[in-house]
C-alpha cells in the first residue's frame, strides 16, 4: 500500500470542523451509442493526474491507498475516495470546497463514453459553518450549484433548523427516471466521543495506523474486509475497507475534545443493523449520533421500519426522526440520538416510549 510523507495536523488548531461533505456519483451509458471495439466506459480508467486534479480542486490530496479489482480506494488528507467501473464516492471534512471537483469529474466521466448521471450530495450540519468557503457555509447555496449539473434536483433538510440537521440533494443530468443498482448505504455521525476511547487515535499512543484499528475495535466490525488506514500526527484517524463485489466502509475520526467527531459509512447489507450500530457504538461512546439509512425495496427495506420504532437503542434515547420516499422505491430515514446520561432520564424516556405504545431496546435500562 503507497504511503506519501506522512500528514501533521495542527495541534494548536482550536477549531477544526470533522463533519463531512459526501458527494456520490452513479454514472450511466447509452447502450446503443457503445461500439464493440471500445467496450463499455469504467472510471477505473481515470488517469492517475485525473484523480489528483479532482483532489486538488477540492483542497485535498491522497496520502494512502489499496485498490483490488473492482475498486479505488483512497484515504485522503480529509477523508476518502472510492471508485468503482460507474461510481464515485468523494468525502471531505475541514475546510474543503468539495463542488470544485463536480466540473471536472463529470467532463473526465463524459469523455470515458458514459451520457447521464444520477448525484447525491449530503452533509451534517457544521460546528464551524464560519470556517466554511462559498457555497458550503449555506446549504440553499450549495443546492444553487447542484442546480446547475441537473436537469431534475431536489434538496432536503432532516431534523432541528435550530440545532443538528442533516443536509441532503439528489439530482441528475436527465429528466427521465435513471434507475440504480439496488443496494443501501449506512452513516452514523458522531460527536462529543469518550476521551478515552479517543486516546488510541493520537499518534503519541499508537506506533501505527494498524495498531490503532486493532486496539480500537475497528478491525473486529468486518473481519474479512481488507482494511487500508492512517494515523495522523499528533492526531487523527482514517480508514476504508474493501470487502466482496462493490461493498465497503470507510471510518474517520477527529478526537480532539473540543470538537470530537467520528463518521462511519457502509454499503454492507445486514440482517441486523441495530446490532451493528450498537458495535459501533461501543467502540467510540458518543454523547450523541445521527443515524441516516438510505435503501431501495431490496431484502433490507424493512431497517427503516425497525428504525422507526427503536425509541431507544443502546443506551441511547431518541429525539428526532424523519422519513422521506423517494424515486423508484427508495427511502432514506433519519434519527438522531442522545446518550442518556442517569438510569432515572433512562426511565423517563422509557416511559414516554412505552406511553406512546413504541418498543424500547431492553439494553437501556
Amino acid at each position: 500500500m503507497p504511503q506519501l510523507s506522512p500528514v501533521h495536523i495542527n495541534f494548536d488548531m482550536k477549531k477544526y470542523e470533522g463533519a463531512e461533505k459526501l458527494l456520490e456519483i452513479w454514472f450511466f451509458y447509452d447502450e446503443d451509442r457503445i461500439s464493440l471495439c471500445r467496450g463499455c466506459p469504467n472510471l477505473l480508467e481515470l488517469k492517475r493526474a485525473q484523480i489528483e486534479h479532482l483532489l486538488k480542486m477540492a483542497h485535498c490530496e491522497i496520502v494512502a491507498e489499496y485498490h483490488n479489482k473492482r475498486q479505488f480506494s483512497f484515504i485522503l488528507s480529509e477523508s476518502s475516495l472510492f471508485i468503482t467501473k460507474n461510481r464515485i464516492i468523494l468525502k471531505t471534512c475541514g475546510q474543503t470546497q468539495i463542488l470544485q471537483s463536480l466540473k471536472p469529474l463529470i467532463r473526465y466521466a463524459m469523455r470515458l463514453g458514459f451520457a447521464k448521471y444520477v448525484l447525491y450530495y449530503s452533509r451534517r450540519s457544521f460546528l464551524f459553518p464560519e470556517l466554511q468557503a462559498e457555497p458550503h457555509g449555506d446549504f440553499k447555496n450549495e443546492i444553487s450549484v447542484l442546480d446547475k449539473f441537473c436537469k431534475t434536483g431536489a434538496g432536503y433538510t432532516l431534523g432541528r433548523l435550530n440545532g443538528d440537521c442533516w443536509n441532503f440533494y439528489r439530482g441528475q443530468s436527465t429528466s427521465a427516471q435513471l434507475k440504480e443498482p439496488p443496494g443501501q448505504t449506512l452513516e452514523l455521525m458522531m460527536r462529543d466521543l469518550n476521551p478515552v476511547r479517543m486516546e488510541v487515535f493520537y499518534a503519541r499512543a499508537s506506533h501505527s495506523a494498524e495498531e490503532a484499528t486493532k486496539c480500537s475495535g475497528i478491525a473486529d466490525l468486518f473481519p474479512h474486509g481488507r482494511v487500508s488506514s492512517y494515523l495522523f500526527t499528533p492526531c487523527g484517524y482514517s480508514a476504508n475497507g474493501l470487502m466482496n463485489e462493490d461493498e465497503y466502509f470507510t471510518v474517520h475520526v477527529t478526537p480532539e475534545p473540543e470538537f470530537s467527531y467520528v463518521s462511519f459509512e457502509t454499503n454492507v447489507a445486514m440482517d441486523n443493523y441495530p446490532a451493528f450500530i450498537s458495535r459501533v457504538l461501543d467502540i467510540f461512546q458518543p454523547e450523541s449520533f445521527i443515524c441516516t439509512f438510505f435503501s431501495d425495496s431490496s431484502s433490507t427495506y424493512s431497517t427503516h421500519a425497525i428504525l422507526e420504532k427503536a425509541v431507544t437503542l443502546s443506551g441511547y434515547c431518541r429525539c428526532d426522526l424523519h422519513s422521506a420516499c423517494m424515486d423508484y422505491g427508495r427511502k432514506l430515514t433519519f434519527v438522531k440520538y442522545f446518550r442518556v446520561s442517569d438510569r432515572s432520564e433512562g426511565a423517563d424516556a422509557v416511559l414516554v416510549a412505552e406511553t406512546m405504545g413504541q418498543e424500547v431496546d431492553s439494553l437501556l435500562i
